[in-house]
């Protein structure tokens, strides 16, 4: 800079940013027919029902392309905008090992998720567990009446 700035103008700014941050995410995220909040959703579905050392190994983009099907069938722009939402919202925040890619590939998970959003976890889980055996009955029917 050509010129000094007084810190105290800069923990202004940076105060007034962290606001205006604060409320442009509490407007967007009061639109549920959004979807890229729905895509953030998911993935934050899927964070919950991952074990916490599936989580501390982290995430990569694969896993999101392989197990969320929203995710998966969502264009570029919308899985970019949706994880840099989860960043924002401090739920996982970008790796920069692996290899480059326009957008970023691999992710930290906040380990803090777990225990702060822990029935949500546990429903999400029984959920899923719910979802196998209904897939595994109707296989199995399926064999049987073959």
């Amino acid at each position: 800079a050509s010129f000094p700035i007084a810190l105290d103008t800069l923990e202004t700014a940076i105060a007034f940013l962290t606001r205006a941050s604060h409320h442009a995410l509490a407007l967007y995220l009061g639109r549920k027919e959004s979807q890229v909040y729905e895509l953030a959703r998911a993935v934050g579905r899927l964070l919950l029902a991952r074990s916490a050392s599936d989580n501390a190994r982290g995430l990569q983009r694969r896993d999101l392309l392989r197990r969320v099907i929203a995710f998966r069938s969502a264009d570029e722009p919308a899985q970019r905008a949706s994880l840099r939402l989860l960043c924002d919202l401090g739920w996982i925040r970008e790796v920069d090992t692996g290899y480059m890619k326009a957008q970023p590939t691999r992710f930290a998970v906040n380990p803090e998720i777990h225990t702060r959003f822990e029935k949500l976890a546990g429903d999400e889980r029984r959920r899923r567990a719910r979802a196998r055996e209904r897939i595994s009955q109707a296989a199995e029917d399926r064999r049987e009446a073959s």
